[in-house]
């Protein structure tokens, strides 16, 4: 029975080979025909199968591209966020730095300056609101050029003659006299015109950014002000509108002004 049952194996074993063959000479023969029966079918078959591995494949590469990008985004976002903090605290201390530099200067040049106060001498009230006379003159250390002020250190005018022991002052909202000063808010400049007692004018373009209540400053001393805008005069078809500035001092009434030598 083992005999026969081996006999039978072999048997097979080469029909099978035999068959084979006979397949692998047939197709070589018949190539070209059965290629191009096929091919029609069998190729788009491959392509749609093809196309299925790829997309397969490329999804767990394209997680992982996007994880790997997606994280060294953040790192670099959290980097740069960290630098501009730094950057800010940077600017932060070198402002305060600068500050300090600022009030300590101004604190220095006073200490090493003496203020005298003065007072106007009676005169004429027609000449009082565009000059005075003060008690100091060249004994006491006054010059031309001299800026006087009143409480707030608000400039009043300007030494223009020196006698012994008085001085003359051209006050610098005298009627119809020009002073160029800014609006400390925006920083923009102003070309003001003296309208008496303190008080001034000034012609700006409709356009410019001038609110009541901003404080106007002398431009030859930026620490001294001038008075406050107190109204605006002007129409949507004017090309100007007026702005007008009023002092914290009256000459008429004014007793005690000061000056730094």
């Amino acid at each position: 029975m083992t005999y026969l049952s081996d006999r039978k194996k072999q048997y097979s074993k080469w029909t099978r080979i035999i068959m084979a063959i006979v397949f692998f000479i047939v197709l070589s023969v018949f190539w070209k025909q059965i290629r191009k029966v096929t091919y029609p079918v069998v190729i788009p078959v491959v392509s749609v199968v093809s196309g299925v591995v790829d997309g397969v494949f490329y999804i767990p590469s394209f997680f992982s591209t996007y994880i790997t990008f997606h994280k060294t985004s953040s790192e670099r976002i959290d980097a740069l966020e960290k630098n501009i903090e730094l950057l800010e605290n940077k600017v932060a201390s070198q402002n305060g730095e600068l500050e300090q530099y600022i009030a300590k200067d101004e604190l220095k040049s006073k200490v090493y300056s003496t203020t005298l106060e003065v007072y106007p001498i009676a005169q004429d009230l027609y000449f009082l609101y565009s000059t005075m006379l003060i008690t100091k003159g060249f004994s006491d250390g006054i010059e031309e050029g001299m800026i006087v002020y009143t409480r707030g250190y608000e400039a009043v005018g300007i030494v223009t003659q020196v006698y012994g022991s008085t001085a003359l002052v051209s006050l610098l909202s005298a009627s119809g006299n020009k002073v160029d000063a800014f609006i400390q808010e925006n920083k923009m400049t102003l070309s003001l015109v003296g309208a008496g007692g303190g008080n001034f004018t000034a012609q700006i373009p409709k356009d410019l950014d001038v609110v009541i209540g901003d404080n106007i400053f002398l431009t030859q001393n930026p620490t001294m002000n001038l008075g406050t805008v107190v109204d605006i005069v002007g129409t949507q078809q004017d090309f100007f509108k007026t702005v007008y500035i009023r002092g914290a001092y009256n000459p008429a009434k004014q007793r005690n002004y000061f000056v730094d030598k």
